[in-house]
């Protein structure tokens, strides 16, 4: 009798283990040693083009008119991206540097059965260094001091050539320099934990449950994501020899905490399985208050080049400078939460207020003989505004398992500025009104491995209305401005080998 007993109780206790670890609250889960840094490189090759025809009649067929255009494009993309990511007890930081050269060669064609030919040539070369920077610097358990870096350098040159009917219509060249600097300085209290590592621990222990029949408890599933998070925060160069110290690894961590599914074929290939063709979608837990002051700068310099022909040859050129200088109040808050090992729930909202000075100067020249280096005087405005902006966002997340996810964003905003009059040569109007909601949809899904399909899925719903008003004293009028654009995108990756 005593022995069922012991049976009785053992046989519940493993169940009550089985079914904690299967409603294992991941809102609990807090690891705080992630350290991870990695460098990627993309190149794309892009080429694509247009070609059609178009002809008209009148009811009579007396007379046809037709056209024909055709347009090719090419393209290079080279970017490169170093990031950091550390989540300490006394630091959160997420760095950036990003790299990117874009260039591409365009033609378009136009003809007419009326002898019109036209033709169109633009080359353009874009190179855009960026760096990003956000770091929470935690004082207590909760409490942090805040800082946030953005900093961006744009390099564009463009040159366009235009031939009508075999004499040369334009030549246009075009310099932009565009330079960005954006300071948030602050402090806040709250913290979103990183769940991610727990997330995948789940999944595939979820998995060899399934496959294999391994039980698992909530304190194996801890110690897994701690040691998943251990073999993320070293770096390989080799990728060969990443997946298998990686695999070895995860296997040790498994025995460690007596998961070993009897070291089957099936044990193994799972543990491969949810290593190497998982979906880290990162996940987060938690609230936070972030109070900052925000200092901007924003400063684009543009150079034209211009030769036409008309009547006459025309040589033309202008130098702009625009330059906007800003300082903000805002506070933001964050949260998020896991209500499954599926589901994730995450919503906020910003508000920010201040000042902004803008200071908008040009030269021109235009006349028949090419333009000499010295413009001459500029010519231009300033103009001071009071900004307030709310912006909110709402998302659901769905991961039925560690490949496919599925997410719903939705973006609402509204901006209100307010021009000053104080300031001299303000041309703008007196006040404007923007309410811009907008909704993302992505999802991933993976079908399979050798060979593989990847299917992606990006939709994105943007609705824009203005309204603009101006009150002098010598007139009043408003301008309502409204627009809706919306896009969906799809496309897949087929691997041969």
């Amino acid at each position: 009798m005593k022995k069922n007993y012991y049976l009785i109780a053992l046989l519940l206790g493993l169940g009550l283990n089985q079914i904690f670890a299967q409603t294992y609250d991941l809102n609990n889960y807090k690891y705080r040693f992630q350290n991870y840094r990695g460098l990627l490189f993309s190149l794309d090759l892009g080429s694509n083009g247009n070609l059609s025809n178009i002809s008209t009649a009148d009811s009579s067929k007396k007379y046809t008119t037709s056209f024909k255009d055709r347009t090719s494009n090419q393209s290079l993309n080279l970017g490169g991206n170093y990031f950091t990511y550390t989540n300490t007890a006394n630091l959160q930081r997420n760095r950036n540097f990003t790299f990117r050269e874009y260039s591409s060669l365009s033609t378009q064609n136009h003809s007419t059965n009326s002898t019109v030919k036209w033709m169109k040539n633009n080359t353009r070369i874009i190179l855009d260094l960026n760096y990003q920077e956000e770091t929470r610097f935690y004082k207590s358990e909760l409490k942090f001091n805040y800082l946030s870096i953005m900093a961006t350098l744009n390099q564009q040159s463009s040159f366009e050539k235009s031939i009508y009917n075999s004499d040369l219509d334009y030549k246009r060249r075009e310099y932009q320099t565009q330079n960005q600097i954006n300071l948030k300085l602050g402090l806040g209290n709250g913290r979103l934990e990183n769940v991610t590592d727990a997330v995948q621990a789940a999944f595939i222990l979820q998995d060899l449950e399934r496959k294999a029949g391994t039980n698992y408890t909530a304190l194996q599933l801890e110690n897994i994501a701690k040691g998943i998070t251990q073999i993320n925060n070293k770096r390989y160069l080799d990728f060969r020899f990443k997946t298998i110290e990686q695999l070895t690894a995860l296997d040790s961590v498994m025995q460690a905490n007596g998961i070993n599914g009897n070291k089957s074929i099936t044990y193994y290939t799972t543990l491969t399985d949810n290593w190497l063709y998982s979906n880290r979608q990162l996940r987060f837990s938690g609230k936070r208050w972030t109070y900052y002051f925000n200092p901007q700068t924003y400063v684009i310099n543009s150079k034209t080049n211009n030769k036409e022909w008309d009547s006459q040859l025309v040589y033309s050129r202008r130098n702009s400078w625009d330059q906007r200088y800003s300082a903000f109040m805002g506070v933001d808050y964050d949260f998020s939460t896991q209500k499954s090992l599926t589901v994730e729930r995450s919503y906020g909202w910003s508000l920010t207020g201040g000042l902004a000075y803008n200071s908008n100067y040009y030269q021109t020249y235009e006349d028949s003989l090419p333009a000499p280096k010295d413009l001459g005087d500029a010519f231009g405005y300033n103009s001071g505004s009071l900004n307030f902006k709310l912006s909110a966002y709402w998302q659901h997340l769905y991961q039925p398992n560690s490949r496919n996810i599925l997410i719903l964003r939705v973006m609402p905003s509204y901006t209100y500025i307010q021009f000053l009059d104080a300031l001299p040569n303000n041309i703008y109007y007196d006040k404007r009104f923007t309410l811009n909601p907008t909704m993302n949809i992505t999802f991933r899904y993976y079908k399979w491995f050798s060979p593989h399909l990847n299917f992606t899925v990006y939709n994105s719903f943007f609705v824009l209305g203005q309204n603009d008003f101006m009150e002098k004293p010598q007139n009043k009028s408003s301008v309502s401005f409204f627009q809706l654009r919306n896009s969906l995108t799809a496309g897949f990756v087929y691997q041969l080998f």
